[in-house]
């Protein structure tokens, strides 16, 4: 039986966005907005009528503010003031866990830490997990909602701005593995399941909150987006998309408009919930979900070595190792052919514009790099996969299967490794 479809929220339309990811009884609203975090107990009632309790996992970044509006909206349907249960007895939270985010703490340990605390609880098949944070977080806790009792719902809140258009939707949700080797190697998302939430609350109040390193993180996936529009029957989404940039990167301290802000996340989300809805599980051999890893198997063998950005001494943000993924993409694509230098130049441009990194810092070997790029899950028949663009007569992405050495190899020099 499909889920069931909230009823409209009363809200300003101008400052508010859904969208509908369409997935037969799997299918659920992505809303976003200002003040949605005061509105998760009547989502968790609209969407869960059975649940009399929720699990909540929560990134320990999260202002408290807004763990607060979130457990008070709880609170007050617990008290009557949402649509009430089943039984009457409206939403409880069970239990908690908080986690504190980083590429280390997505591991096996931290989600049994999770599903413990979740059994201690006795929580139960009709109830289900909130998660409340970035995409580490999110990807922790539907992790975990996927796995105990084979199985409960869950609602995503995402915090940040890369989760909002990335993290919350689509149903991938994961772990990383450290193989053993000197040095130990990360082998990112190795563990995992799709496991769609029942909604996605995008509350924008919280990006108010974020250091500007993470909002310029988040802008990666954006950019990458709008490279894949023309492929995805979005063209015109990096043009239009370009001034709310702008804003935001000419002015990192101001805040969007809140209507540019919600206007910006609703496309991203409306892109992404579209290649979802044909390819849920990323079966297609050629385009389909497939594609929403442009830029992301550089990405992955960069996160994999700990390599740094060049301004930084701390790890690469994930964003930020999708950035240098896109130039790192792009640069290939030109190496064998498929597009000219103009592309490189704009790719490279944006990046740089954003805010965002395009080099890392001296360290890591392009060797090691490549070493772990061939242990990432999309490797088929031990031949490296990569989303590659094309720039004639438009921007087109293509998946290119087994891409020469020399070719791989100067797209990791171009951001830096040696």
């Amino acid at each position: 039986m499909p889920a069931a479809t909230p009823a409209p929220l009363p809200i300003d339309a101008a400052q508010h966005g859904r969208v509908r990811v369409e997935l037969g009884a799997r299918s659920y609203n992505v809303d976003i907005g200002p003040g949605l975090l005061g509105r998760l107990g009547e989502t968790v009632r609209a969407v869960l009528p059975r649940a009399a309790r929720v699990f909540m996992i929560v990134d320990e970044n999260v202002p408290e503010p807004l763990v607060r509006r979130a457990t008070e909206s709880l609170k007050a349907t617990a008290a009557g003031g949402g649509a009430g249960g089943a039984g009457g007895g409206g939403v409880k939270v069970a239990g908690a866990e908080r986690i504190l985010p980083s590429e280390s703490a997505k591991s096996i340990a931290t989600w049994e830490r999770c599903l413990c605390t979740m059994h201690e609880a006795r929580l139960e098949r009709a109830e289900a997990v909130v998660a409340i944070g970035g995409g580490i977080v999110l990807d922790i806790a539907g992790f975990a909602a996927a796995s105990h009792r084979r199985g409960v719902r869950y609602i995503a809140c995402p915090t940040t701005l890369l989760a909002m258009v990335d993290a919350s939707v689509g149903g991938k949700t994961g772990l990383n593995l450290v193989r053993t080797g000197k040095p130990p190697i990360l082998a990112k998302n190795m563990l995992g399941a799709f496991h769609q939430p029942s909604a996605v609350l995008a509350d924008i109040d919280s990006i108010s909150s974020l250091p500007e390193r993470e909002l310029r993180s988040g802008l990666a996936e954006c950019i990458k987006h709008g490279l894949l529009g023309g492929t995805l029957g979005e063209p015109a989404l990096l043009a239009d998309s370009s001034p709310l940039l702008a804003i935001g990167l000419t002015r990192p301290r101001s805040p969007l408009p809140i209507e540019d802000l919600t206007r910006l996340i609703t496309r991203n989300v409306a892109l992404k919930a579209r290649v979802i809805e044909g390819d849920e599980r990323e079966e297609r051999e050629t385009g389909g979900r497939a594609l929403l890893n442009l830029g992301h198997t550089f990405a992955h063998g960069l996160e994999a070595v700990e390599a740094r950005p060049s301004s930084a001494p701390d790890p690469l943000k994930h964003g930020e190792a999708v950035a240098l993924g896109l130039i790192a993409a792009v640069t290939c694509s030109s190496r064998l052919g498929h597009c000219d230098g103009a592309l490189v130049n704009m790719v490279h441009a944006l990046i740089s514009q954003a805010g965002l990194p395009t080099a890392i810092a001296p360290g890591p070997r392009a060797a090691d790099i490549l070493a772990a790029m061939y242990a990432d899950k999309k490797v088929i028949g031990g031949k490296l996969r990569l989303v590659l663009l094309e720039s004639a007569p438009t921007i087109r992405a293509r998946i290119v299967s087994d891409a020469p050495h020399d070719a791989v190899l100067a797209a990791l020099a171009a951001i830096g490794a040696s």
